[in-house]
């Protein structure tokens, strides 16, 4: 792991459980369903074949399937050269199949825009009564702390901290080293969160509030119920949601459209939503690290006071 930092590449733990969840479920039925028993057998117009199995639509039981998604192929494939590049490291084979496969464009449009509630429209939408609770608090933590799901889905009780005063919530593992972080939390959204522990009996501090221990996440029909339900809130029926391709994760696109629309500076994506912002000006003078409790402390007053403003009433 010491030489993996040096090198400059630490795949995290979620990240690896995503490739493996990958190469289980799509790569390895593939290779034993074309016999394939040894490594030499893949090059690199094997692995293109492989590429456009996944790009194609299919039928299943008379009913027509749509391939996977470019974008999401081209991050698939990124997982398969990883595991080769590897493999050429440590000498099992000579040169990877992927080195001469030719790079997938992503043309404007093949990519559709995640949707966005614009920022004055979902004030008082948490004041509601909700049908389903755990898509009221799954909804509610993400579109008022940007968190992403699988950050919710470990959240502990010993996360809920306090730092003079203002509440947040560590996030002391996440897909890259830049997610960890601690986030503003809503003193509101604090109380939600506590109650449903209790109601749960998950009060000890390493106790897990939303996430069976034993599971490895949460199922993603309970993501969809929970966007569609907060859709019914907002006046979207299921064919509006669908066609402005509104999801779970549209809560960070709408927390950091609304924190932008409210004057909070661009640097409020690395330092609460756990993006690295890619710019060799701002990499190598902007040190994100250096700025201190203090400054993160008026940055989050200034987002409770913003979800005060436009969220809640």
């Amino acid at each position: 792991m010491q030489i993996d930092i040096k090198k400059g590449r630490v795949i995290e733990d979620n990240t690896r459980a995503r490739y493996n969840n990958f190469i289980n479920s799509q790569f390895i039925p593939y290779l034993r369903k074309n016999r394939i028993t040894c490594l030499e057998q893949i090059d690199t117009p094997f692995i293109s074949e492989f590429r456009n199995h996944l790009l194609a639509d299919k039928t299943v039981k008379n009913e027509k399937v749509p391939g996977v998604k470019p974008p999401t192929v081209k991050i698939y494939m990124s997982n398969i050269s990883t595991i080769f590049d590897h493999l050429v490291e440590r000498g099992y084979i000579r040169q990877t199949p992927c080195r001469s496969l030719k790079r997938i464009k992503i043309r404007k449009g093949m990519q559709k825009a995640t949707g966005c509630y614009e920022a004055p429209s979902i004030k008082g939408v948490f004041n509601k009564r909700w049908e389903n609770e755990l898509s009221y608090l799954l909804s509610l933590i993400m579109y008022t702390t940007n968190m992403r799901n699988i950050e919710i889905e470990n959240i502990r009780v010993k996360d809920l901290i306090v730092i003079e005063k203002v509440n947040f919530i560590d996030i002391p593992e996440s897909k890259s080293q830049n997610g960890v972080r601690i986030v503003p939390l809503h003193p509101f959204v604090r109380r939600k969160i506590l109650a449903y522990a209790r109601k749960k009996k998950r009060t000890a501090p390493g106790d897990l509030i939303f996430k069976n221990p034993h599971t490895i996440k949460i199922q993603s029909k309970v993501y969809t119920a929970a966007f569609q339900e907060m859709g019914r809130h907002m006046g979207y029926t299921p064919e509006m949601l669908e066609e402005e391709n509104f999801r779970f994760y549209s809560g960070r696109h709408f927390w950091k459209t609304l924190m932008g629309s409210q004057g909070l500076g661009d640097d409020i994506e690395e330092i609460f939503m756990g993006h690295w912002v890619k710019s060799s000006v701002k990499e190598n003078y902007d040190h994100k690290n250096k700025y201190g409790m203090k400054i993160k402390l008026e940055k989050a007053r200034e987002v409770l006071k913003i979800l005060d403003r436009m969220v809640f009433k």
